[in-house]
């Protein structure tokens, strides 16, 4: 990334957002699914140098074939010391020497990070006289610039590795870097000050008698080597951060891997306790959900399921919006919306904003795979989210604490700005490190999701507050709206009692809803009308903007009469004879025309008079079957002239629905000649094939011998040739 920055003179970020507010998600089926995505990032890895990982490197599942992974299970990884040793050379180093010198002796760098110190003791002398607190001495003491230079004023730094970048060095070398340490704080800081050789030898002084070694003795170990073509790598190794310093380990997902733990950490408060104890039974809800036949897995292309995901965010959040008959609130295709306290609550604002984010990045990818940006622009965009994930969303105004994260991401920024743009490589846009701003922001939208399911927040936000809630007293804050309520009661009251008692309860919500449009228009300085009444003073003048044709034309009903007297003399078809009296399946098909009738009382609460004389007519006949077929057929043998139907439109004052009035009786007759003449046109084969699902099959048996149907095709898959195969749709 710094060698493609450096060789770009202008490099180009995206734009945020990536799509327009009013513009929705893209499908992936027409948009997506048959783009190929451009070339992405890879290290340049050589054949020779780096053979152990250069065929299984940028594998999906590496090494799953193999004896290192525990299967296809891939929890556990066992690796050989070559191997660990090419991983480790591919890796990032953040960290700088001036931040490993101050990290040891417990300093803080402007611009770095505050780390722990490594060792927490005392210097064992420190307190004794030495020529920095020598009391014959004056000493001026001038503050050094420590942070640009530690090890200068801290000579005795603990536990310092200086990794060299030359791999050609061997394993044992003394650098010119490092001083000869002291060997201080080996020892009791009362103990008397004994060197080395005294203690071995005695004191100076003493009768020591003179001994001699033999010429045959040699040094221990002196023929064996001192070190092989692996020591250097296993030293290395051995000072490595995490995961590189073991063999074998547990495989973890990638953005559980901590890449910059022992730069930056985060302390626990000492109030609270570090371990807590786990449940000993876990509960998966979707464990329970899979072992059902009701579930199904199946496998897509992450951008597609993130593209659902928005898609369904959205109307989930727009469902939520009506749901509160707030429909003056617009809320785009970003997951933009005006907060307001009085209307959500902190749930709502929570899954909106963790929309948004989702939604950026997932619109980043779909540019990329539309072949708008290449891979640098899209590490560099992946990254700019995170560390700027505060400007671009408002995530930490419903939940505060999410400022952690916001102030972590900076500091991340900031540390990997100071290692990428130096040297030839400039200030600007560019640093597509983007996984430790990734992982900083992956863990709150977790946390946040179990926090508002186990919480009951979306529950709250969906299915209302608690009903015995004590109404809040009016205060300053709600006096314009309490005015609101006030007039809006009043008027209410007016309405309830000029209207009649037949249908004050089913229109005074209309009403209402209208009269609160109107005010809010009328607030915002905007005119108001209402569509319907605007639909029908224009049809009652003479002057019609917008004619509307209503049912068929004469010539359309010529053709469809036609079309039929053919079809039905191809069928070879005759006339469908009277139901006799005594007709064995009667019975059976007014039960089901009564249950189709009954259907449409299932779901109504409140009934008018013609609907309760309905309902009773169908209950009668459930009774008495036989009865009722009979009433049946003498009417319609003895019937000489069409009984009238009433039509009349039912005004929402939004637009006019057709309503149609026919007596329960007829409707019943009709129902059951209905159901009859289905059942005799489907034995004589007068219903076309593809008039299904019909009551010879269910449905999904109609779709199984569909897909039969298809892969029995000759050649049907074949695409050699460059074929291709077309669904037709038609509307008969």
């Amino acid at each position: 990334m710094r060698q493609e920055k450096c060789d770009r003179r202008h490099f180009k970020r995206m734009q945020f957002p990536p799509f327009d507010n009013e513009e929705p998600p893209l499908d992936y089926g027409d948009n997506i699914l048959d783009v190929d995505p451009l070339e992405a990032i890879q290290l340049n890895l050589n054949e020779e140098e780096d053979s152990p990982i250069f065929e299984w490197f940028y594998d999906h599942r590496p090494l799953v074939d193999t004896p290192s992974v525990s299967g296809e299970a891939y929890r556990f990884w066992s690796l050989d010391l070559p191997v660990m040793t090419n991983l480790l050379q591919c890796l990032v180093s953040l960290r700088q020497k001036i931040v490993l010198y101050g990290e040891s002796p417990d300093m803080a760098i402007p611009g770095g990070p505050k780390s722990e110190p490594l060792y927490h003791d005392m210097e064992a002398f420190d307190k004794d006289s030495n020529e920095l607190n020598d009391i014959n001495k004056v000493i001026i003491p001038v503050q050094l610039p420590s942070p640009f230079c530690p090890y200068l004023s801290i000579p005795r730094a603990k536990n310092v590795y200086i990794r060299t970048d030359d791999p050609d060095l061997p394993a044992f070398y003394f650098d010119p870097l490092v001083n000869p340490i002291s060997n201080y704080a080996v020892v009791a800081r009362n103990a008397p000050l004994i060197s080395h050789e005294d203690e071995v030898f005695g004191p100076n002084g003493a009768d020591d008698y003179e001994w001699e070694l033999s010429d045959d003795v040699g040094l221990f170990l002196s023929d064996s080597p001192l070190e092989n073509d692996r020591a250097a790598n296993a030293i290395a190794l051995w000072w490595a951060p995490a995961p590189y310093d073991t063999w074998l380990g547990h495989t973890r997902h990638a953005q559980d891997v901590r890449l910059v733990k022992n730069r930056y950490l985060e302390h626990c408060p000492p109030n609270q306790v570090t371990k807590l104890p786990k449940a000993m039974t876990k509960k998966s809800l979707f464990r329970q959900l899979k072992s059902t036949k009701f579930f199904q897995t199946t496998k897509l292309d992450w951008v597609e399921a993130g593209l659902q995901v928005c898609r369904q965010g959205y109307n989930m959040l727009d469902f939520s919006i009506h749901h509160k008959n707030l429909n003056y609130l617009h809320l785009d295709y970003n997951m933009n919306l005006a907060r307001k306290k009085s209307h959500f609550g902190n749930a709502f604002y929570l899954c909106s904003e963790t929309l948004r984010l989702t939604k950026l990045v997932v619109d980043v990818h779909v540019q990329f795979r539309l072949g708008t940006v290449n891979a640098f622009q899209l590490a560099d965009a992946l990254q700019y989210t995170p560390v700027h994930v505060g400007a671009l969303i408002d995530m930490y105004r419903p939940k505060y604490k999410l400022m952690c994260q916001v102030r972590m991401c900076k500091d991340l920024k900031h540390l990997m700005y100071y290692r990428i743009n130096t040297g030839p490589v400039g200030k600007g846009p560019g640093c597509g490190f983007w996984v430790l701003g990734w992982r900083s922001d992956c863990f709150p939208c977790v946390i946040l999701s179990l926090f508002l399911n186990n919480g009951n927040l979306l529950a709250h936000q969906f299915e209302g507050p608690n009903s015995k809630g004590i109404a809040k007293p009016v205060t300053k804050q709600r006096v314009e709206s309490h005015f609101d309520l006030e007039l809006c009661a009043a008027v209410t009251h007016d309405i309830l009692n000029t209207m009649p008692e037949s249908i004050k309860q089913n229109k005074a919500k209309m009403i209402i809803q209208h009269l609160s449009k109107a005010w809010r228009w009328w607030k915002a300085n905007i005119p108001w009308k209402s569509l319907a009444c605007w639909s029908q003073s224009k049809t009652s003048s003479s002057d019609t903007s917008s004619p509307r044709p209503i049912g068929i034309s004469s010539k359309e009903a010529v053709a469809i009469y036609t079309a039929t007297v053919h079809w039905l003399e191809a069928r070879k078809s005759t006339s469908v004879p009277f139901p006799p009296l005594s007709y064995k399946r009667g019975t059976k098909l007014l039960v089901l025309a009564l249950g189709k009738l009954k259907e449409a009382y299932s779901v109504k609460s409140r009934l008018n008079q013609s609907q309760r004389e309905e309902l009773a007519l169908i209950e009668q006949a459930y009774n008495n079957p036989h009865e009722c077929l009979s009433r049946i057929k003498r009417l319609s043998l003895t019937q000489c002239a069409f009984v009238e139907s009433d039509i009349y439109f039912f005004n929402t004052y939004d637009k006019l629905i057709p309503c149609y009035d026919i007596e329960p009786m007829e409707k019943i007759a009709n129902a059951y000649l209905d159901q009859f003449l289905f059942l005799k046109a489907d034995k004589r084969g007068l219903l076309p094939a593809w008039n299904r699902p019909a009551d010879a099959e269910p449905t999904r048996l109609l779709v199984d011998k569909w897909r039969q149907g298809i892969n029995n095709l000759n050649d049907i898959w074949a695409t050699s040739e460059g074929e291709s195969n077309v669904l037709m749709d038609n509307v008969l």
